[in-house]
Formats: structure tokens, sequence, C-alpha cells
């Protein structure tokens, strides 16, 4: 920019074409403030979504919270319920068999009373007290007393054969001393008799240890249930964990969608910046083109001032040439008088004065235009067309090489914006590609897990079957092996009491048959080997006796040794009446206080054996009670469980729903900003263009005019200015390849940040499942101490377990909860599978809604833009008309004037060219109108739609481009103006008083632009 153009430029511009450009340029001015402003409202408009909608998405993270907070509330009030309950249960089942031990412990005392004083009678309480007091005990040791009893079996059965031959030896003696043992064989028996109350009362107390071993296998079981809930808590807060880390996971997702929106805010920022930057370059492209202008208006006048000092050198010229010729006359004259006058000495210096004026003679010839016919005249026109032809030449040459020098800086500028379209399409593209492989990555992992955790599930319910089988197997075999004891066992007792009765039928025999033979030592000595007998017969029958015990379960075995006891005991009052008849008729007086404290000690018995019953129907009526209670707990809890579950993945649901909602706006969002965003650039881009074009053309013309007028200086002066607008584009064009390459770089750190979070995420879920494996571990630990724990007492409980039904029901109610479990497993899994087809579709449906509407808003925007071209194009077509008449206006007044012949075949000669320039511009505009594709395109591929957005921008730039080559704007009005302004140069005064005049309209047109609104400034102030 040169100072002197800037400062005569506002006082001093053109007349005619120069105001109409100026007001194709305050038009263009106000349709671009018009659009500029327009798209500044939609950007405010987004800005204010979006700041709606991450409201939304922190009241919803806060709702989520409350509820998280709420549920865990719920959970720890549940835990601690739960404990409550445990303990007090714990509590009641603690009191019970202390209660039992004080009864027991109270009842001991009578017996001790009524035992004999012999050592082996004193052993069997202790040992009741012992079971009594140890109950827990006998569970561990279950095993071993199995196999104590064995062992005692085998010397029963040693002692039976003993004892059959001492009966056999004792009935020979008997039968050599019937008479005198009799009395001693009686009292022997009342006392064996009373032996065998003292086991029946043994036998009652084992009873009572079978009870409390039966309250164990009790607790026992259950603890199992216990262990059980415990299992089924556990599988609950995995579910909980799981819903966590899905929570957790969808925080993520909400908080990356948050950072994209927050660096798509910065990029509108970014832009906007650039658009600020780019509409001052315009200020001051629109300031150059000003100050070119002026430099035009200096031109003319001083191609003016030209013309007029080439009319006065011309005027000289012919006053000089007529002086000349009047010296060539008067010195011709002169030789002519020389050479008539003879002997003059001077004649060769009067030749050399004639050749000396002969010389300049031609020169002015030269110069003289229209000079009279004749060899001088005809070389003067063919000097004038010579002249002529080497600047029309020059002319063609300097216009083809600004032609050529213009096509390729549009080469390039094209080429250049198709590549950086280009580069931009393909980043949208990638980062496309990536958030869907992201997308998919975290579905496939999400899915991947759920399968685990579903295979997992399964695996651990086929373990339960199979340890519930093998259980079951193993207490099978134990019922079939102890029903086999026991009816052994009631064999042996069934031989037991026919023996008794045998020999008690035998000693009767022996009483009345046999004749008293033996003398009073022999008695003497029998009498004291019997006791040794008896006791021998006692240990076998308190083995025996002993061997029964564990073999009694169930209630059915329950009652048959109530049946035994029930027939022995009529056996023996059946039997009982003729040795009682026997005893008390030789011995009334002997042993009156034995037979009442053996009277008392049955009604005694039978007092303790109804209590006994009595105590074991409460207990049972009391377990059956619990067990009931429990069940109906764990149903309950279950319900509740059932419930939560549904009520979560109800919230799941419809937070997942909103977020993918709140995703879709958003992204819908940002993509309307980036059209926005891109249309603007192309129509900032489109002006700088035919700006830069204007500025070519009326730089094309003042070297024209320099051609025409041969002023070197004007030349030298367009050379420098394209000079200076060449690097000027250049810079431009390298600060928006820098431009470019920076948003390039910030496109490439984004993705390598979201890289980077994506790596810490799946650290974290590798930490995480990490943490669920040692989790997972530590549960199989503990699971496996626990199975550990439940098979030794399953084998402790082998030996002494007495109640196969109880357990069998109880299997049985487990059979049916797993199997109730499986059917809530697969409802569960049902319900999933049904969620996510509707989830499937109901995504479906929202995508198909979302992108009709995005088509139909596409549509529109398209008709918007469509209609505001064609008004703006109407309008500047009217503009161009009205500036159009005006020029011919002007171009008709000096046309009415006289002109040369030259002049006049020049301007027929240019307005020739600009004939056919237009034809062929319209032929090509035609053409290309024709190629145009449709501009609305359904889209269902955002690559292909960015290739139609981009073709259908750039056709208006090709359909915009003949309005500015209007013919009123063509180098033909300045030629004509040149040509015919020297013909009557005072009028060169009233053209300049009008330029003048209008200089103020076109400067009043700049100043009525409209400015910036307010909140226009107000949004871009910060």
């Amino acid at each position: 920019m040169q100072p002197a153009g800037s400062a005569n430029g506002p006082g001093s511009e053109e007349a005619g074409g120069c105001g109409g450009c100026g007001g194709c340029g305050g038009c263009g001015e106000s349709s671009a403030h018009r659009l500029h402003g327009k798209m500044c409202k939609k950007i405010a408009q987004l800005t204010k979504v979006i700041y709606a909608l991450n409201m939304k998405n922190d009241e919803q993270e806060a709702s989520l919270e409350a509820l998280k907070e709420a549920y865990e509330k719920e959970i720890e009030d549940l835990m601690a319920e739960t404990k409550e309950k445990l303990l007090h249960f714990q509590s009641r089942a603690g009191e019970e068999p202390n209660t039992e031990q004080q009864k027991q412990q109270t009842k001991h005392p009578e017996a001790d009373s009524a035992s004999g004083e012999k050592p082996g009678e004193g052993q069997d309480p202790r040992m009741e007290a012992g079971g009594v007091e140890e109950p827990p005990s006998l569970c561990k040791r279950g095993p071993d007393f199995k196999g104590d009893l064995e062992k005692k079996s085998q010397p029963s059965n040693q002692g039976a054969e003993a004892f059959a031959s001492d009966r056999e030896g004792f009935q020979s003696e008997n039968r050599e001393t019937a008479g005198e043992g009799a009395t001693d064989l009686r009292e022997e028996m009342q006392n064996a008799l009373g032996e065998m109350e003292k086991l029946r009362t043994e036998n009652r107390k084992l009873i009572a240890d079978s009870a409390q071993k039966t309250r164990d296998l009790q607790a026992c079981y259950e603890k199992e249930n216990e262990a059980l809930r415990k299992a089924t808590q556990q599988y609950l807060k995995q579910w909980q964990q799981k819903e966590a880390e899905l929570r957790k996971s969808f925080r993520v997702q909400e908080a990356s969608l948050q950072t994209r929106v927050t660096k798509l805010e910065t990029d509108l920022e970014t832009k906007g910046q650039k658009t600020t930057e780019l509409k001052k370059y315009s200020l001051k492209l629109k300031e150059r083109i000003q100050d070119l202008e002026a430099q035009l208006t200096e031109a003319g006048r001083e191609s003016l001032e030209s013309k007029n000092t080439v009319k006065k050198l011309r005027e000289e010229l012919a006053v000089l040439k007529e002086r000349t010729s009047m010296r060539e006359w008067q010195m011709l004259s002169k030789a002519d008088e020389v050479k008539t006058a003879p002997g003059s000495p001077n004649v060769k210096d009067d030749e050399a004065e004639v050749s000396k004026f002969r010389g300049p003679r031609f020169q002015p010839e030269q110069l003289a235009p229209g000079r009279a016919p004749g060899p001088a005249g005809s070389e003067h026109a063919q000097m004038l067309r010579k002249t002529r032809e080497v600047a029309t030449v020059e002319k063609g040459s300097m216009k083809q090489r600004y032609e050529e020098e213009l096509r390729g800086i549009k080469r390039q500028t094209d080429e250049e914006k198709l590549h950086f379209k280009e580069q931009f399409v393909k980043g949208l593209e990638d980062l496309v590609k990536e958030h869907a492989t992201e997308i998919n990555s975290f579905q496939s992992s999400m899915e991947a897990e759920r399968k685990k955790l579903r295979k997992e599930v399964q695996e651990q319910l086929e373990e339960l079957r199979r340890k519930s089988e093998t259980e079951i197997k193993q207490l099978e075999e134990e019922k079939a092996s102890l029903n086999e004891k026991l009816q052994e066992s009631l064999l042996e007792v069934l031989r037991l009491q026919d023996f008794i009765r045998q020999s008690r039928d035998g000693s009767e025999h022996v009483e009345s048959l046999q004749p008293p033979c033996r003398t009073a030592p022999e008695r003497s000595q029998e009498l004291d080997q019997e006791p040794s007998r008896i006791a021998e017969i006692q240990q076998c029958l308190q083995q025996k006796k002993l061997s029964k015990i564990p073999t009694e379960r169930g209630k059915s075995q329950e009652q048959l040794p109530a049946k035994v006891i029930i027939g022995n005991e009529e056996n023996e009052r059946s039997g009982s009446p003729g040795t009682v008849k026997t005893v008390q008729s030789p011995l009334p007086t002997a042993f009156p206080k034995e037979l009442s404290e053996i009277q008392s000690l049955q009604e005694g018995w039978q007092s303790e054996k109804a209590d006994l019953q009595a105590q074991i129907s409460q207990m049972k009526q009391m377990l059956d009670q619990r067990t009931s209670r429990y069940q109906e707990e764990l149903q309950e809890l279950k319900l509740l469980s059932v419930q939560e579950k549904e009520k979560f993945l109800q919230e799941l649901q419809d937070r997942t729903e909103q977020s993918q909602n709140v995703k879709a706006q958003l992204e819908a969002s940002h993509r309307r900003a980036l059209k926005v965003l891109e249309k603007n650039k192309i129509q900032e881009l489109q002006e700088v263009e035919e700006r830069l074009k204007e500025e070519y053309n009326q730089s094309i013309e003042i070297q024209h005019r320099s051609h025409q007028m041969e002023m070197k200086a004007l030349e030298d002066k367009a050379s420098r200015d394209l000079e200076e607008e060449r690097e000027r584009s250049q810079k431009q064009q390298e600060l928006l390849l820098d431009s470019m390459k920076l948003e390039l770089s910030e496109q490439r750190g984004a993705c390598t940040r979201h890289q980077k979070q994506l790596e810490e995420v799946q650290l974290e879920l590798a930490k995480s499942r990490g943490l669920k494996r040692e989790q997972e571990g530590s549960n199989q630990n503990q699971i496996g101490s626990l199975t550990g724990e439940l098979e030794k007492c399953q084998s402790d409980i082998s030996g002494l377990k007495k109640e196969n039904s109880l357990l069998k029901d109880a299997l049985q109610l487990l059979r049916t909860e797993a199997e109730s479990q499986k059917q809530e497993a697969e409802r569960l899994q049902d319900r999933q599978r049904q969620h996510r087809r509707l989830l499937d579709e109901d995504l479906q449906v929202k995508h198909q809604k979302e992108l009709e509407t995005m088509k139909q808003d596409h549509k529109k925007e398209i008709q918007t833009m469509v209609s505001d071209f064609s008004s703006v194009q109407a309008h500047l077509q009217a503009k161009i008309v009205s500036l159009e008449t005006e020029l011919k206006d002007s171009e008709e007044k000096p046309r009415k004037r006289e002109s040369r012949a030259e002049d006049l075949h020049l301007i027929g000669r240019l307005q020739d060219r600009l004939s056919e320039r237009e034809e062929v511009i319209r032929q090509l505009t035609k053409k290309k109108l024709e190629e145009l594709p449709s501009r609305v395109v359904s889209v269902p591929n955002l690559a292909s739609y960015a290739k139609n957005f981009l073709n259908s921008e750039l056709s208006p730039k090709r359909s915009a481009a003949p309005i500015t080559k209007s013919p009123s704007l063509e180098p033909s009005s300045g030629p004509a103006r040149s040509c015919h302004q020297p013909v009557q140069p005072p009028d060169v005064k009233p053209a300049q008083r009008t330029q003048g005049n209008e200089s103020p309209k076109a400067k009043e047109v700049q100043k009525q632009a409209p400015p910036p609104p307010e909140w226009f400034t107000k949004y871009f102030s910060f």
C-alpha cells in the first residue's frame, strides 16, 4: 500500500463504473453481515442447548448418587437385622441344651441311688454324664465310638458262648443239688431281675443321650442352613458389585462425553476467533481495494495530463516543421544562387548545412501524424503501423502471462482447499471409526464378563447339586447299613430273651424233679461261683444294649426299641408271676424291702419314660416350628432381593436410555455446528476469492492503460503491486496451512489423550478383575474350608445320625430350593434377553427417527440457504443492471462527440473480444450447471454425506463467477474514455467535478452499512 494513494483515495474516487463497484461491495457487506449474524445466533442457541444438557447430566448424576446412598443404607440395615436375628437364634440354641443338661443332672442322682454297689454298674452314669456334658464332642467322636462298639460286641458273643457252657454245667449241678440250692438260685434270680431293671434305667438314659445327639445334629443342620444363607448373601453382594461396576462404567462414558463436549466448545471458540480474524482480514482487503481505486484515479489523471502534453508537443512539432521548411526553402534558394554564381568558395559548407537541416526534417515527419501524401507520408504511416503492431503484440503477451499466472494461482488454491477438505473429512471419519470400535470393544468386554459370571453361577449350582447328590447317596448307604445292624441287634436281643426264659423254665423243672443229693460244702462253692457268672452275663447284656444305641434312627427306628421294651416288659410280666409266687411262697418274709424298692423303681422308670417321650414330642414340635420360621424368613428375603433387583434393573434401563438420548442430542448438535462452521468458512473463502479476482481485474485494467499510454513508471508500479499481492496471497495460504496443521495437531493430541484415557480405563478394569479374582480365590478358599469342615462333620456324624427322614426332607427342600433358584436364574436370563431385544428395537427406532429429523433439518437448511442466495443474487443482478444503464448513459455522451477512426477501430475490436469472452463464459456456466448433482440427497453414511456436501458447496462458486464479469466492469470502459476524452480537453474539469460529487455518495453508502448488533458484541467480547 502506498501512502499517497491511501491519502488521496477518499477524496478522488472514480465516477460511473467505479461508483457501481462500491455499491456492489456495500450490498455484499450487508448480506455478509446478515449471514454472519444468523450464524452467530445459531451458535448462541447451540451453546444454550449444550449448557442445558450439561445441567441435565449433573442432575442425573446427583439422583444416581442419592439412589446409591439409599440403596447402601438399606443393605446395611438389612445386614444389621439379619445379624441380630442370627445372634438371637444362636443364643436360644445355646440356652436350650443348657436347660436340658440341668434337667438331666437333676435326674442322675436318683439313678445313682437306684444302682447297685458293683463297679461295673457305676460306670454307665459317668458315661451318660459325659455324654450330657459334652454333646458337641460326640459329633467328633462318632467314628471312634462306633469302633469301640464293634470291639465290645465281640466279647459279648464270647460271653454268650461261655454262658451257654456254664448253663449246661449249672443244669448238671442243679440236678445233683436241686433241693439244697433252690433258695440260693431264687435269690440270685431276684438280684438278676434288679440288675435288669437297672439296665433298663441305663437304657432310658442312653435314649436321653440320643435325644441330645439328635439336637446336636439339628444344630449342625442349622449351621449348614446358615452357610447356605451366607452363600446366597454373597451371591447377592456379587450382583450388587457388578451393578456398581456397570454404573461406574456408565459414569466413565458420561465423563468422556462431557470431555468431548468441552473439546467441541473449545473448537467452536477457536473457529469463532478464526472468523473474527478473517473479518479483520476482509476489512484490510477492503481498505486495500479502496487504495487501489485511488491509485486508479490518480493514474487516470496522469494519463489525461500526459495526453495534454502530447498534444502540445505535436503543435510545437508542427510549428517547428513549418520553420524548418521555411529555412530549407531559404537555404535551397541560397544554394541555387550560389550554384548559379560562379567561383563561390563556400559551396561545400552550404551543402553540409543543407544535409544537417535535412536530417531533422525526417524525424518530425516520423512523429507528425496526418502528413500529406508522398514518400515521407507513407514512411510515417508505416512507422505508426509498426509501433501499433508492436504494442498489440506486447499487450497480448502481457495478457497471456497474467492470465496464466492467475490460472496457476487459482489451481493451487483450489487444490489446497480440496486437500484440506479431504484431510478434514478423513479425520472426521477416523474419529467416528475409533469411537465405533471403542464402543464395540466395550460392549464385547461387558458381554464377555456377563457370560463369565453366568458360567460361574452355573458351575456353582452344578457343584452344589453334585455335593447334595453325593451326600444323599452316603446317607442312604449309611441308612441301609444301620438298618442291617438294627436287625442283627434285635435278633440278638430276642435270642437272649429266649435264653432267659429257657433258664427260668429249666430251673423250675429241676426244682420239681431232682431230689437233694449234694452236701452243704458243694452248695456253698456253687453259690460262691454264681455271682461271677451273673456279673459276666450282666456285662454281655450291657454291651449288647450299647450296640443297639447307634442303630436307632428316625421315628420308625425309635419306635422299634420301644416296642421291644414293651414286649420284654410283657414277657417279664407274663413270666414273673410264677417266679414271684415261687419266690414269695418259700420266702414271704425274706425280701419285703427289695420288692417294694423294685416296684418303686419300675413306677419311677415308667414316669420318666413318659416325661422323656413328652419332651421329645415337644422338641420335635419346636424344631418343626423353627424350620418353618426359617423357611418363611428365607422366602421373604428372597422376595425382597428379587424386588430390589428388578427395581435396580429398571433404574439402570432408564438411566441408560437417558444417557443414550443425551449422547445422540450432543452428537447431532456437534454435527450441526460443524456444518454451520464449514458453510461459513466456504462463504468467506468465496468472498475472498471474488475480491482477489476483482483486484486482479483492476490491476489488469491498470496495466492495459499503462501500455496504451506507454508509461514505464505505471508498469513498474503495477508489477510491484502484483508481486506484493502474490506475496500476501502466499502468506495467507501459508497462514491457512498453518492453521489447518494446528487443527490437525490438536485433533491428533485429542486422539492420543483419548487413547491414554482408554488405556487407563483398561488398567482400571484389569485391576478390578484382579481384585475380583482375589476375592473369588478367598471366597473359594473359605468355601473349601467350610466344605472341609462339613465333610469332617459328616464323617463324625455318620456313626451317630438317627434322623434320616428329617435329612431326606431337608434334602428335598434343598432340591426344591435349587430348582427354584434355577428357575429364577432362567427367568432372569429370559428377562435380560427380552430387555436387550427391547433396547435394540428402541435404539433402532430412535436411530431411524433421528435420521429422518436430520434429513428434514438438512433439507430445510438447504432450502433457506438457496432462498437467501437467490434473493441476494437477484438483488445483485438488479444493481448490476442499474449500474450498466448508468455506464451506457455515461458512454453514450462521449460517443456523440467526434472520434478518430483508429480509436473507433480499437474500440470495435475490444468489444468483439468482450462479446466472445461473455459467450464462452455463458457456455461454461451452462455446462457446469448441467454437470452439477442435485443438492438434496438422502445421507446414509457420513463419508458420502461429506463428499456430496463439498460438491454442493463448490457449485455456488462456479455459478457466482459470471456475475462478477459483467460488461460494465470489463476493461472496455477505460479505453473508451481514454480515447474520447482527448478530443475535447475542456470537458475534463466537469468530469472531475462529477467525481467529486459522487465520491461523497459512496462514502455515505459505506457509512450506512449496518453495524454489528449488541448481542453479537456481547457474545464475542470474551
